[in-house]
């Protein structure tokens, strides 16, 4: 597999921000996607439909964290 040079973290650290903003605004509750999310998600069993909004959120952060660890392969939260 092709090992990136250092260019490699200046895109990560863009897509770091993007992830993590989005995801936050989940958990918060001030996304202008929440209702969208729920929306799309109410079919979903266990958990109401904003839960699903604010777990999405978290995951959405957990992608993020994993883009500033070189190590860690992205696809693996994917």
């Amino acid at each position: 597999m092709y090992k990136f040079n250092t260019n490699d973290f200046l895109v990560r650290i863009p897509l770091f921000i993007i992830f993590f903003w989005f995801g936050l605004l989940k958990v918060i509750n001030m996304s202008p996607a929440t209702e969208l999310v729920t929306e799309t998600v109410f079919w979903m069993p266990f958990f109401q439909a904003t839960t699903w909004a604010i777990i999405i959120g978290y995951w959405e952060m957990a992608i993020a964290v994993s883009y500033t660890h070189l190590t860690l392969p992205t696809s693996d939260l994917v």
